[in-house]
């Protein structure tokens, strides 16, 4: 046998931004191909992007999102691969109930509403959310012809099928705590494409709802148990923390901020902090904002990068209160309240979280968060921390009859140019970018500015994208 043997050549890719694509696309690729090489690098001093859970004195503050939903199962299956299916928790349902603040009121949202469809008649009929005319216009969206157009807004679509109120006190903050926008500004085939799916196949979305119910329930698998909203022991970062555990062949690069990737006909490069990376690259996968990675591809590409800048991000902040019980002096009930979109207040949605959540803060006291900003109101999540926990607890007297207790802690989280913007016409500018990416193989795009922007969604999307990369390198004979 010869002693000068050829060593196997080895497949390296740089993931450039460590969020929850970044980690997840980590994760599927060294699944696929556990001798490759993977190299990931993130801005700032922190993983997990917007995934960001604090644990203090007892507590579990959830900043970013704090939960995903059982129809989006990807991080179940994720929990489960990893071996910890036994840390997921369920929302409580003996405090369940979603209340609407309309008209200096709060009212509770009828039980069989779905979205923005109502599937339960006896309960829509006795609500005072709705005055009797909207009850009558949201009716009879089952007799409202189906649309010939291709894309519409959010908006556009539901003033159609089920009226203004419809709107303004079910559609407008229900999607606000999504995407942190306007229904006005959304486009319904990139964010709810279900809901024009059900119009073409059934004529109606109360109809679809109805008859997909089942369909739902038997889907829900072995995975019924568990309630429509979940989460993790010790918050949603938990799981990113497992992923990133288990990433026996990546390399983390923190505070290296990617300035530009360059292509030499063949292989990458990367210039880091202004500075070249000793390091050659058989592929690169990009899972920063548009707008950054708009900067950061090649100078070669053109309307790709013209049409990344171009999206729009709206900013929202959060704000965990923790208030001792027995100050409080008044009952809160509901796992949260959202604000309908015609009432003028900076909040747009509060969760009680010790409502919501086994055991996320220490006996005797009772935690809560509100969400500032999103949509026309972006730039309210920009203001300093004192002014948000001031605004906050100003509404908080208004959206909480009797409320009027000082907070023991608080912590506030700001997530500014954060929410891609989803516009009429969104997928087709996405395709084209996609389209002028593969022209350079080994580039690859993901994220949540392209396909969803939740954490399933954000995780569906880097595993396809992992998928592709390896099979790329199948095709290099790696």
């Amino acid at each position: 046998m010869s002693g000068n043997s050829e060593k196997p050549r080895q497949f390296k890719v740089a993931v450039i931004g460590a969020g929850a694509s970044g980690i997840g696309f980590c994760y599927r690729f060294q699944k696929l191909m556990p001798e490759a090489e993977i190299h990931l690098f993130e801005s700032s001093e922190r993983l997990f992007g917007k995934v960001k859970t604090v644990r203090e004195n007892g507590a579990i503050y959830e900043c970013g999102p704090d939960c995903f939903v059982k129809d989006k199962p990807m991080p179940l299956l994720v929990a489960e691969e990893i071996g910890i299916l036994d840390q997921l928790v369920s929302t409580r349902e003996e405090n369940k109930g979603t209340f609407i603040f309309s008209k200096n009121r709060l009212f509770e949202l009828p039980e069989g509403v779905i979205s923005f469809v109502p599937t339960k008649f006896a309960p829509f009929i006795k609500t005072g959310l709705f005055s009797p005319l909207a009850k009558i216009r949201m009716g009879l969206e089952l007799f409202i012809p189906r649309s010939s157009n291709e894309d519409e807004t959010l908006a556009e679509f539901v003033l159609r099928r089920f009226g203004r109120e419809a709107l303004e006190k079910l559609a407008m903050p229900l999607v606000a705590g999504i995407y942190g926008a306007d229904p006005y500004e959304l486009s319904l085939r990139a964010t709810f494409p279900r809901f024009l799916d059900m119009e073409r196949k059934y004529g109606s979305l109360i109809r679809g709802f109805l008859k997909s119910r089942k369909n739902i329930a038997k889907n829900s698998g072995k995975y019924s148990n568990y309630s429509y909203f979940i989460s993790f022991k010790e918050g949603m970062q938990q799981l990113f923390e497992a992923m990133v555990n288990s990433l026996s062949r990546t390399k983390i690069f923190l505070n290296t901020q990617i300035s530009k990737v360059e292509f030499d006909g063949r292989d990458f490069r990367l210039l880091a902090n202004n500075n070249s990376i000793p390091d050659t690259y058989n592929a690169v996968v990009i899972t920063t904002p548009a707008f950054v990675t708009s900067e950061i591809l090649p100078d070669f590409f053109g309307d790709a990068k013209r049409i990344l800048k171009s999206i729009r991000y709206n900013s929202v902040s959060t704000v965990n209160f923790i208030f001792r019980e027995k100050e409080l002096k008044t009952a809160v009930k509901g796992h949260g309240i959202v604000v309908a979109g015609n009432e003028n207040l900076n909040v747009s949605a509060v969760t009680f979280i010790s409502n919501k959540w086994p055991d996320r803060v220490n006996e005797g006291y009772f935690m809560l968060r509100t969400f500032v900003g999103g949509g026309k109101k972006s730039h309210l999540a920009g203001l300093s921390e004192e002014e948000l926990v001031r605004l906050s607890l100003n509404d908080l007297k208004v959206l909480v009859p009797g409320f009027n207790a000082e907070p023991y802690d608080v912590k506030v989280s700001r997530f500014l140019d954060s929410m891609p913007l989803y516009e009429k016409g969104h997928l087709e500018k996405i395709e084209n970018v996609f389209q002028e990416i593969s022209s350079v193989p080994g580039l690859f795009l993901t994220g949540s500015a392209y396909k969803g922007i939740g954490i399933s969604d954000c995780l569906k999307h880097s595993f396809e994208v992992a998928e592709r990369v390896a099979e790329l390198a199948k095709e290099r004979k790696f």
